[in-house]
């Protein structure tokens, strides 16, 4: 199955194209993510978190007015001014600023860019080409770290200002996703579009599928409020947003900011830079793993596993700093913390980074879907921020 998955992926080669530069929004979104100083930590996680709370809600919208295609492609006006205030902005004032601005247009590309590829993509592929993700956002955070170490502020700024006016010059390779083209009346585009992708053999098969499902929740109705007036919908959308919170609160954030004291208490003392970089070269390796088990072993299992391996992570990470705070002598466990941050690290990719996203998107097909997945992800980043908040800020009170 796994095979003949990446078969049919490779031969719609159109398909991977329009799914591989719409995937590069999330290499800005890592590379926006990492913060490439470690002054004001703190205030820069919690005002990009909060950002990416609030995002949602512009970018949700438009998707729905002008498009799934260009709603993404709008995402890179908040990173392309976050990058130039940050460039030229000399005080705290500017460089917060900023952080808001990137966490906006983060929060506009995990929301458009799962439903652009649930619906331009076939069930048995979805979970891979939706996992690629991951990987490109990974690997944006790699070459942030990189980028920070060999190059001054303002060239690390303006070599981002060009990656990301690089990817939007690939958007006129993207094509818009036929759900789209159906619900605004533009049967034609929509069978072009689906020929490109898929060959001119399925392309009416697969219009008259979408045609039923746009039917289908245009006649229930169009909004957000409907999920509630639907107990199948309600159903749907709770399953979803109880995969997101735990995802969400889970804690990744928090923890990588804190991987060079996790490395000094396990004896390996490193460059303030050089344990980001490590950690940031594991994530990006671990988010391979999806590709092979996604749609092997399903949705369900590997979120199970990613939740077992990321709780028992965080259990041994509770329970030796517990040690550490009674005085307790752990000389000989000084191995856990880096071990339980390894672990959480490898979980986390294996189904807790994409797989709330994908669900949502697949049980929540249409227009209904994006009020949902902007509701979803203001719920999870909310609760994110306010974790921020009173983890990273203990003492502000005093």
């Amino acid at each position: 199955m796994i095979c003949s998955s990446w078969q049919k992926i490779i031969r719609n080669r159109n398909l991977l194209i329009s799914v591989g530069i719409v995937n590069l929004t999330s290499l800005i979104s890592g590379i926006s993510l990492t913060w490439p100083s470690p002054k004001l930590l703190s205030k820069n996680t919690s005002l990009h978190l909060l950002g990416a709370a609030i995002g949602p809600f512009p970018f949700g919208y438009l998707q729905g007015k002008i498009g799934r295609k260009y709603a993404l492609l709008l995402t890179a006006a908040p990173f392309i001014i976050s990058f130039i205030m940050t460039g030229v902005g000399r005080d705290e004032e500017w460089n917060l600023i900023s952080r808001f601005f990137a966490g906006l247009g983060m929060g506009g590309v995990v929301t458009l860019r799962s439903t652009y590829v649930v619906e331009i993509s076939d069930v048995e592929i979805r979970g891979k080409l939706n996992s690629t993700a991951i990987i490109f956002m990974f690997l944006g955070m790699l070459l942030s770290h990189i980028f920070r170490t060999y190059f001054p502020l303002r060239i690390f700024n303006l070599l981002a200002i060009v990656i990301v006016a690089g990817i939007g010059g690939l958007f006129y390779f993207v094509v818009e996703t036929p759900f789209y083209l159906i619900e605004t009346n533009q049967e034609e585009e929509a069978k072009q579009v689906l020929i490109h992708l898929y060959g001119i053999d399925d392309a009416q098969n697969k219009l008259k599928q979408i045609k039923l499902i746009v039917d289908d929740y245009t006649r229930k109705g169009r909004t957000f409020c409907h999920i509630f007036r639907s107990r199948k919908a309600l159903k749907s959308f709770n399953i979803a947003l109880m995969l997101i919170l735990p995802a969400q609160l889970c804690g990744l954030d928090l923890l990588l900011s804190k991987s060079q004291t996790i490395f000094e208490n396990s004896g390996v003392i490193l460059d303030h830079r050089t344990s980001p970089l490590i950690i940031s070269l594991i994530q990006l390796l671990a988010s391979f793993i999806p590709l092979g088990v996604i749609d092997s072993l399903g949705r369900k299992t590997s979120f199970l596993i990613s939740a077992t391996g990321v709780i028992t992570a965080e259990i041994f990470l509770g329970f030796y700093y517990s040690l550490c705070e009674i005085g307790h002598d752990i000389g000989r466990i000084y191995w856990v913390p880096l071990t339980a941050l390894l672990v959480f690290v490898i979980s986390y990719n294996i189904g807790f980074a994409h797989v709330p996203w994908l669900v949502m998107a697949e049980i929540l097909p249409g227009t209904r879907l994006e009020m949902a997945h902007v509701f979803g992800y203001i719920v999870g980043r909310r609760h994110w921020w306010l974790c921020s908040c009173f983890i990273l800020f203990p003492k502000r009170n005093g």
